[in-house]
């Protein structure tokens, strides 16, 4: 009797083993100038049940069920923190590795590319009054490797 409440205990736990999952992040975030980015993990169970993680993807499945290791930064709680001096080296890429600890054969690897600047101008409104006592409005544009112009207006 007690094996047979062994063995279906055992059973239940591998019914719960991670068997796949995905890996999710902040679209949102503006990764030109935000060092941290939110993310998460949608995970499928070897019963069929999928789970999401706490924090970005707003589940319940704690993140220390998993290994995750970080290349040019580092994970705290759901967020990854880029280092932005070690990106430089790397190609602008930070690489995550996620596996979960109990099933050490699902192990996945992913990039994010993290945008750098590739030109950036200073210029004034032609508008402006070039006189003792009056402000030069400065506008600053800066242009990244994913082709998006951020440009700002300074007084």
């Amino acid at each position: 009797m007690i094996s047979f409440l062994h063995s279906f205990s055992q059973e239940k736990k591998r019914n719960r083993d991670i068997i796949d999952f995905d890996f999710v992040y902040d679209q949102n975030t503006q990764l030109e100038f935000e060092e941290y980015i939110d993310i998460g993990l949608k995970v499928k169970l070897r019963n069929g049940k999928q789970k999401t993680t706490r924090g970005y993807s707003k589940g319940k499945l704690g993140w220390r069920k998993f290994d995750i290791k970080v290349t040019n930064g580092k994970f705290i709680k759901g967020q990854i923190i880029v280092d932005r001096q070690k990106i430089k080296k790397d190609n602008n890429k930070v690489k995550i590795t996620i596996n979960p600890k109990k099933n050490k054969n699902v192990s996945k690897t992913f990039l994010i590319e993290i945008p750098y600047l590739l030109d950036f101008d200073l210029s004034y409104s032609k508008h402006s009054k070039k006189a003792p006592g009056f402000t030069i409005p400065i506008v600053i544009r800066a242009k990244f490797s994913n082709n998006k112009i951020y440009s700002s207006d300074s007084y």
